[in-house]
């Protein structure tokens, strides 16, 4: 009678510990697929860290200034090809205090979503420009300038949020050194 009940425990103590086994592995395998995005690519863009990952979110890290597209090239931008990357989200980390001019302007039509952190002071001009299908951008509490051209021909654009702090709003130019002297027409529908 005694072996039967310590040869009944030690079955169940091994389909008990096998249990935990199968679920430990279970955990470790399915936890990357829940909220730990794989990084495909990263590097410097100034003295800034940027990295790509497979969640599709370009962040931009470190102290200081985002260089202008044209005086720093922009590795997730190729000026033939277009944007190396489907990039639909970035985030911009604090510590950040200025986005230098065009540095995101027509960075794919996958854009939806842009996070800027309190530190930014000045967003150059033409930055996200030809977005099409960013919809909402919240400028943080203590951004001083936004540059011109900075959402045009964002046609899914429905909110805005202008903080109090804001002191001075571009307005677009013409002809050289605007958003629109790259030869790039303007989308159709998209009036004036």
């Amino acid at each position: 009678m005694i072996r039967n009940f310590e040869n009944y425990h030690t079955k169940v103590l091994n389909k008990s510990l096998i249990v935990i086994v199968i679920i430990i592995a279970l955990m470790v395998l399915l936890i990357p697929a829940f909220g730990c995005a794989e990084i495909i690519a990263s590097g410097k863009v100034g003295e800034l860290d940027w990295t790509y990952s497979d969640d599709k979110t370009l962040t931009i890290s470190g102290n200081g200034v985002i260089p202008e597209r044209y005086a720093d090239h922009m590795p997730w931008y190729d000026e033939e090809r277009g944007c190396n990357y489907t990039i639909e989200k970035i985030v911009i980390d604090e510590g950040i205090t200025r986005i230098g001019d065009s540095c995101f302007r027509a960075i794919g039509s996958d854009l939806k979503s842009v996070s800027l952190p309190k530190s930014l002071k000045t967003i150059g001009g033409c930055n996200f420009d030809n977005c099409h299908s960013l919809e909402e951008i919240v400028f943080p509490e203590g951004l001083k300038e936004i540059g011109g051209g900075s959402l045009q021909w964002c046609q899914s654009l429905k909110k805005v949020s202008i903080p109090s702090s804001l002191v001075k709003i571009g307005c677009r130019r013409r002809g050289p050194g605007s958003c629109r002297s790259s030869g790039r027409r303007r989308p159709s529908g998209s009036g004036r």
